[in-house]
């Protein structure tokens, strides 16, 4: 008999309904082969991504398991081969074109079973699971009725849940905006929505079409804490936008993020009210100098109205994507990368300033070597069985910094695993920094990262901004930095323009929230940066009130607000780092956030 441990992230299908555990509180779960059958018993107490309560047990209830062990009807989320991938994208583009895919996993426990991939979609419309079935790849087609599953859809704000209603029932929700669908939707539609689906007398709720449908926690989660009725800013407006999606959900959503922004800053100046823009989300893909594009019109539209934007620091810093440090002119540096057994992509970034002159040069794990052309365009070179594509940059109007960009792409199904050097050989140089990023973790494969990676940089962008509030996270319980937090850089080693991120840091680890939709309650514990940066725009948005609708301060916003916030804050005990108190951290910023300090000072 083998123990079987069921994560958070894991799918049952409990009597044929769809269950995606999220806090699992006990379980007792183990598998037995007997002649080649798989069986097995599981008790098990957990809370769903829609925030409900289960207690089941497979002597009771028929079970389905999708999880990571491979066991039974269990699928593994793998990487799949880029062959694969083509071949389903275009799949979906011809035959499902109202649905969005939005992952693939192989079942790899039954060599015969090997040609057959775990779907799931979404309808774009509704935001519902249109698809969770199996790909077959060797008739290139779907096998609809393996299992066809929809699940509750969960929404980018829940318009139901009590925390964002006021005493009367009416909701304190001014605008969500669906950039999936283009909808917009005003206070009265919503209260109008709340009114015609929710069932009072049974606790029960329609989310069919309701506005800003998805089918993740995510938003409500940080939403709650920022503005709840148990949050920080708990009396507050709301105005929410769910973001698009890129294209085939590859490239940073840079654009539906400056149109969000943009969106509540134009409701925020109609409604003549200060806003507290709250930005849980982050990439890895640019110079994280705060030049790019995003970092710069996030400077400036918080330089146009009375506003400020708090953006997450990322959970990368314990994630091994980042490499760099200075180069001087002769020497040689050499960054190892593992690459996993299922990796089917990479993108590689290198950063430099343009004035050094640095050459590069890939050996692959059979030790065969590539060198990079640094001169020119778009560059094509073949190993083994990997496609590598380079693409030289140049500084652009807003960033004095040049890319050296390399794309590793399988030929067959995945890229060669294993230790992947890159080589730096410097020419001339004058200045001899340099970064290297990997794309975020979660679009790694569980074993690709750097060997010997640099944890300071791994802040993900936009929170490199400069007029931005970047927030880490911290562990409450220990008075403690979280390790995976984004780091920044030290201003001693780099002079980048936004100064050392983060500004400041908040509560982040096993954050409890309460959620309650009609007479149920249920609780469950996130952690992340992305909760810590609702703590500070709460903490902004009160600021702000006191300012500029109270009438103390008719200028706390912007950067005099951050100030007011750095004022206040309190070293962060760092077990095992020597740190001078008076000197911002790029781990921490300048502390813990603390409003009753800041509020002590100001008046």
């Amino acid at each position: 008999m083998k123990n079987l441990e069921l994560k958070p992230s894991d799918i049952l299908t409990v009597d044929g309904e769809v269950m995606q555990i999220d806090t699992i509180t006990s379980q007792l779960a183990s598998i037995e082969d007997v002649g080649g059958q798989y069986k097995g018993s599981i008790i098990i107490k957990f809370y769903d991504k829609n925030g409900e309560f289960h207690d089941i047990n497979s002597d009771e209830n028929r079970i389905l398991m999708y999880t990571e062990d491979l066991v039974m009807s269990t699928w593994r989320t793998l990487e799949v081969s880029y062959k694969v991938r083509k071949n389903i994208n275009a799949y979906f583009k011809k035959m499902l074109p109202n649905y969005e895919l939005i992952s693939v996993a192989r079942q790899s426990n039954l060599p015969q079973d090997a040609h057959l991939y775990m779907i799931s979609a979404v309808q774009k419309k509704t935001g519902e699971y249109a698809v969770w079935t199996s790909w077959n790849e060797k008739i290139q087609n779907l096998n609809f009725g393996h299992y066809c599953l929809k699940p509750k859809a969960e929404i980018v704000l829940d318009i139901f849940d009590n925390a964002f209603r006021n005493s009367d029932g009416t909701t304190r929700i001014l605008n969500i905006y669906d950039q999936t669908t283009g909808e917009k939707y005003d206070k009265q539609s919503i209260d109008e929505y709340i009114r015609l689906n929710e069932d009072l007398s049974g606790g029960t709720f329609s989310y069919d079409n309701a506005p800003g449908v998805d089918n993740i926690m995510h938003g409500t989660d940080v939403s709650y804490i920022a503005a709840g009725s148990l949050g920080v800013a708990y009396e507050a407006d709301i105005i929410a936008v769910k973001m698009g999606y890129s294209i085939n959900n590859q490239f940073p959503r840079t654009t539906s993020l400056m149109d969000a922004i943009d969106y509540i800053i134009r409701k925020a100046i109609e409604y003549r009210k200060p806003v507290a823009v709250n930005i849980s989300y982050g990439c890895n893909y640019g110079a994280h100098n705060g030049n790019t594009l995003l970092e710069s019109f996030i400077d400036d539209i918080s330089k146009s109205y009375r506003c400020v934007i708090c953006v997450g620091s990322g959970n990368e810093a314990d994630k091994a994507i980042h490499f760099g440090g200075i180069i001087n002119t002769g020497q040689v540096q050499t960054a190892y990368l593992s690459v996993g057994e299922y990796q089917s992509a990479i993108d590689i970034q290198i950063w430099k300033n343009y004035w050094d002159t640095i050459d590069v040069m890939l050996i692959n794990p059979r030790g065969e070597q590539i060198g990079i052309i640094t001169e020119g365009r778009i560059n094509r070179y073949e190993t083994y069985n990997t496609e590598i594509i380079t693409l030289l940059g140049e500084p652009s109007p807003y960033n004095i910094y040049q890319e050296i960009y390399i794309n590793l792409i399988p030929k067959t199904d995945y890229i060669l695993s294993g230790i992947w050097q890159i080589v730096l050989m410097a020419g001339s140089i004058r200045a001899g920094e340099y970064n290297i990023w990997l794309p975020s973790s979660q679009a790694l494969g569980y074993a690709t990262a750097f060997n010997n990676p640099t944890a300071d940089g791994t802040i993900t962008i936009p929170a490199t901004a400069r007029n931005c509030i970047a927030v880490g996270a911290y562990n409450a319980y220990t008075n403690s930095y979280a390790a995976f937090s984004g780091r920044g850089f030290d201003n001693s080693i780099r002079n980048v323009n936004a100064g050392v991120k983060p500004d400041i840091t908040a509560p982040g680890v096993d954050i409890s929230i309460a959620r309650q939709r009609g007479n149920d309650i249920t609780y469950r514990n996130v952690t992340g940066t992305s909760y810590a940066v609702p703590v500070v725009t709460g903490a902004a948005a009160l600021l702000m009130q006191w300012g500029i609708v109270m009438g103390n301060d008719r200028f706390m916003y912007g950067e005099k607000l951050k100030a007011a916030l750095i004022d206040g804050s309190k070293p962060v005990g760092l077990v095992g780092i020597t740190r001078n108190d008076n000197q911002p951290d790029p781990r921490t910023g300048w502390g813990e956030v603390c409003l009753k300090n800041t509020l002590n000072k100001i008046l």
